[in-house]
C-alpha cells in the first residue's frame, strides 16, 4: 500500500498524517513533504501514525534524520499514534527512548 500525507499547519506546528506503509518506495514523498517546514528552524513537526501499517528500515532512518535535522534546528520532533508493527519495531529498536511518541 503506498503512502498518503495529509498536512495542517497550527501555531508552528506541522502536523503530518500518514496513512499506509513507510517504506522504501515512500520515504521520498515524506522527505519531500518535511523540507518545508523544515525551512522554518523553529518548528514543531508531529508524524501522526494513527493509520501506519508497515515501517521497514528506510522509514525509520527517515524518521530518525527528520528527527535529528529538527533537533539539530531548535525545533521539535513528535511521534504520534504509533499502533501496530510500528510501534513493535520502534520499541524493539528502543527508539521509543530516542524520539518523543505517545
Amino acid at each position: 500500500m503506498s503512502l498518503q500525507i495529509d498536512s495542517t499547519e497550527d501555531n508552528g506546528a506541522y502536523i503530518f498524517t500518514l496513512s499506509g506503509d513507510l517504506d522504501a518506495g515512500s520515504v521520498p514523498a515524506l522527505r519531500q513533504s518535511l523540507e518545508t517546514s523544515m525551512r522554518d528552524r523553529t518548528a514543531s513537526i508531529i508524524l501522526d501514525f494513527n493509520a501506519v501499517e508497515f515501517l521497514d528500515s528506510t522509514g525509520i532512518g527517515a524518521v530518525i534524520q527528520a528527527h535529528k535535522q529538527i533537533s539539530k534546528m531548535g525545533g521539535t520532533f513528535k511521534l504520534m499514534h504509533m499502533k501496530g508493527q510500528p510501534l513493535q519495531t520502534f520499541t524493539f529498536l528502543k527508539l521509543n527512548h530516542l524520539i518523543d511518541s505517545t
